[in-house]
């Protein structure tokens, strides 16, 4: 949970990306496949995901100064500058961070899919209600 609150908080100040994945989820069709695959994309794409990361490694803190980060390449720069030598290398994901404890027992999944997937799952309801209203 604390997770999807960190990813809250980092969309709560920029109304431009809240806007954003409101109509990237407005102009997807949730019974295709591609759904995910076309508003993650969207997703990692923004210049405004490196705010998304500094949101989300601000948040656990704590995790990551006791062990590694891994993200994606091209934001590789952007976490090593945040997390110094806890950064643990790149892994294949569209965005977001996977910390690990330094002896590798426990990872704490912060890829945008995953919360994607998770407030989804946890919300669909609310965004159904709001983004068509009953009649």
């Amino acid at each position: 949970m604390r997770r999807l609150a960190a990813f809250a908080s980092g969309l709560s100040g920029d109304a431009r990306l809240v806007r954003f994945l409101v109509k990237a989820l407005a102009d997807a069709d949730p019974k295709t496949a591609e759904y995910a695959a076309e508003v993650l994309g969207k997703l990692g794409a923004l210049s405004e995901s490196s705010a998304l990361l500094r949101s989300l490694l601000e948040a656990n803190r704590t995790e990551w100064q006791a062990g590694r980060v891994f993200c994606n390449a091209k934001d590789a720069e952007v976490v090593r500058s945040i997390v110094g030598s806890n950064f643990g290398g790149t892994i294949d994901c569209i965005g977001g961070v996977v910390i690990e404890s330094n002896d590798g027992t426990r990872k704490t999944d912060l890829l945008f899919e995953t919360i994607l997937s998770d407030v989804w799952r946890d919300s669909i309801k609310e965004v159904a209600d709001a983004l068509w209203p009953p009649q």
